[in-house]
């Protein structure tokens, strides 16, 4: 009575058949629960065992997919068991089932692999762009996120396309000719995210350090992009100049490799002077000064005899490159008071002129 109950529905196998399906059905939900009991329980408790959250963020990201790609083995052995069962499955419907199965199965991969590339570029731009003094990265990691949402997703698609026998040599021609136009209407944009890709790889400053551009400016390192850096001037104006023309560009670095930055401030006396006492103020100033430092210890130089003037140097160093220019103020009026009190006269330039009268010549006598 069964087997003319299954024979009526189309089934050629008999009561079997119906064992088997539910059988593949209970294994398949079997697995699903296990592979999501495998990855609650111990993936999760071993990710937790590091100290970074990325591990954790991929356990939690591939549970539903492998779970979903279960049930989706489960589907596929599924329907090649009721291949040739059943009258009605069979031919171009095997083949419709087999082609929705096959798309899933790329779809589910490129979600993952587009939410895994969000998962890498989110912690990274979180838990190591913070800790970097240069914004590239922080400008770097969404675009990198767009590309490779946008790269998985055009794969996908011609892989699918492909599957079901459609040429996609055509749109992959297209698709190279668009990449051309778009490179070269924006090669002046790529030439500066390459050449900022490498002033973060070199390195030949970093925010903050105070520079002196190609054209002799002075200013800080105030922001280091993608497309760009920007510097702060003394003026406390903006200098942008696109990174390509940076990395063409001489730079004198004042605070790399290490802060420290040498303060020089020359001064003058009068001839006559003293040249035993003046180095003895200069360097009494010069060590009790708090900005300067006294590893190298600072030094007093008699560099000139000038015109007018016995010309002095003092020489030391500073913690930071801002401490230089206060320095050197605080040391100049320092030696004009220190000056004023001992005596040391500071000369004005002089100059002596010699007038050579001629000798009176004698009238002729008038008769």
């Amino acid at each position: 009575m069964i087997e003319d109950l299954l024979s009526k529905i189309g089934v050629n196998g008999g009561p079997s058949d119906i064992l088997s399906v539910l059988i593949i059905l209970i294994v398949t939900f079997v697995l699903a629960h296990l592979a999501k009991a495998l990855f609650s329980g111990v993936f999760a408790r071993l990710s937790g065992l590091t100290k970074t959250d990325l591990d954790d963020n991929v356990v939690h990201l591939s549970k539903p997919l492998i779970v979903k790609l279960v049930y989706l083995a489960g589907m596929g052995a599924l329907s090649n068991h009721l291949e040739g069962k059943y009258d009605w499955y069979s031919g171009l419907r095997v083949e419709v089932v087999s082609g929705i199965l096959f798309s899933l199965l790329v779809v589910l991969i490129a979600i993952y692999l587009i939410k895994l590339v969000t998962t890498l570029t989110d912690w990274y731009t979180k838990s190591i762009a913070v800790r970097t003094e240069s914004t590239f990265d922080d400008e770097l990691m969404p675009l990198l996120k767009r590309v490779g949402r946008i790269t998985i997703g055009v794969v996908a698609a011609m892989i699918i396309l492909d599957h079901f026998s459609v040429d996609i040599k055509g749109l992959v021609a297209v698709l190279g000719v668009g990449s051309l136009a778009i490179a070269l209407a924006a090669q002046e944009t790529l030439s500066n995210m390459i050449a900022g890709f490498v002033v973060m790889v070199d390195r030949p400053f970093r925010k903050g350090d105070r520079v002196i551009l190609g054209d002799g400016t002075k200013c800080d390192v105030y922001e280091i992009g993608m497309r760009s850096t920007k510097f702060l001037t003394f003026e406390n104006t903006l200098v942008i100049v696109p990174n390509a023309e940076l990395i063409k560009m001489t730079i004198n670095n004042l605070t790399y490799p290490e802060p420290r930055i040498r303060v020089k401030v020359d001064v003058g006396v009068a001839y006559g002077s003293d040249i035993d006492e003046v180095e003895k103020i200069l360097l009494d100033i010069a060590e009790a000064h708090p900005l300067i430092l006294s590893d190298p210890p600072p030094s007093v130089f008699f560099t000139e005899m000038a015109d007018s003037s016995l010309n002095f140097s003092i020489v030391g160093r500073v913690q930071e490159v801002a401490d230089q220019w206060p320095t050197t103020l605080q040391v100049r009026a320092q030696i004009y008071k220190r000056f004023n009190t001992d005596g040391i006269e500071i000369p004005f330039p002089q100059r002596v002129v010699h007038h050579v009268y001629p000798e009176k010549e004698e009238l002729p006598k008038v008769e």
